[in-house]
């Protein structure tokens, strides 16, 4: 009797997990219609530009959003807002260096989401489409080192693919970019380069055939 017991709880466990892994579901980033916003300030000015996204995907289940990760080609970061072509090249080739995001060693940057909470479902006003609201929970990695970081996203389900929009807000010294920072350096006057940076991202995803 037992041994019938346990044969029939195994059976039953693979059953729920099996009906679980049906209703999950992978979403690949269409890298080619995904974009990220870099924005960088400074007392008196700021400057901006954009960063490739190399790869990444989303786990959904039973229509919600449960996990996912982005990786960042840190060596295809551009400026946009300077048009002198020499200024231009000068700033993209600092930023690329070892004061800030050294992509010689560190060519990408990583985001795991590690866990999402639900804010609400609304239907989007006169679409056919929804809009779902998530805190997120997770990890972001650049230059190899790994801090966690919370953020908010919106997901707009197509039924046939995916959108979202998230905004975020990183301390660069964080991870150990310290160039212009008012907060290890004195006497920067009105050099300094704050150390927030600001990542605007929006991703186009289709589910995986």
């Amino acid at each position: 009797m037992k041994k019938f017991n346990f044969f029939f709880v195994l059976s039953l466990f693979l059953i729920l997990v099996s009906f679980q892994n049906d209703n999950a579901s992978s979403y690949v980033i269409n890298t080619e219609y995904s974009t990220v916003t870099w924005k960088g300030f400074k007392i008196g000015s700021k400057h901006s530009g954009k960063v490739a996204m190399k790869e990444g995907n989303l786990l959904m289940e039973d229509g919600q959003l449960k996990g996912g990760k982005f990786v960042i080609d840190m060596s295809t970061i551009s400026c946009e807002d300077l048009t002198d072509a020499e200024q231009n090249a000068k700033l993209v080739s600092h930023l690329k260096s070892a004061d800030f995001f050294n992509t010689e060693d560190h060519p990408t940057a990583t985001y795991v989401i590690n866990k999402t909470i639900p804010y609400g479902r609304e239907q989007v006003k006169d679409q056919e489409y929804f809009k779902e609201t998530y805190k997120l929970i997770g990890d972001l990695t650049i230059k190899g080192i790994t801090k966690p970081l919370k953020t908010q996203v919106d997901i707009y389900d197509y039924e046939t693919s995916l959108s979202g929009v998230a905004r975020l807000k990183i301390d660069r010294s964080d991870y150990d970019i310290r160039y212009g920072s008012g907060s290890f350096f004195d006497d920067l006057g009105d050099k300094i380069i704050y150390d927030e940076i600001q990542l605007d991202v929006n991703i186009s995803a289709a589910p995986v055939q």
